[in-house]
């Protein structure tokens, strides 16, 4: 009995590992109309111990941003538009913000507000 109890203790703290050792993801999305139904997500892995370091926070934002560009991209600028730059950059905040605040992490934080003009 010792052990299959020992036994199962050891493959609960191997699988505990392994969960562990996945990468955490964190999720943008151009925030549009409601019913617009071409609006873009995409997805970003990144691992928790880039979260340590300024370096690694850093990394991540420029991802972020990079990643914001991506679902953003033009879907608000049509020719009507007389600023569609301040629509794409309103749009890329959001979607920054929204993924800086779901990844819940100090240093991430910071990254984000030092890239702040």
């Amino acid at each position: 009995m010792f052990r299959s109890a020992f036994a199962v203790a050891i493959t609960a703290l191997t699988l505990t590992g392994i969960a562990a050792a996945e990468p955490a993801v964190v999720y943008l999305q151009a925030v549009s109309p409601v019913g617009n139904k071409n609006a873009r997500a995409t997805k970003l892995a990144y691992d928790d111990s880039e979260l340590a370091s300024t370096e690694g926070a850093t990394a991540l934002y420029r991802r972020i941003e990079a990643a914001s560009h991506l679902v953003c991209g033009d879907q608000d600028a049509t020719i009507r538009d007389i600023q569609p730059e301040k629509k794409l950059a309103a749009c890329r905040s959001r979607a920054i913000g929204y993924a800086v605040a779901s990844v819940n992490a100090p240093k991430l934080a910071e990254a984000a507000a030092a890239a702040m003009p």
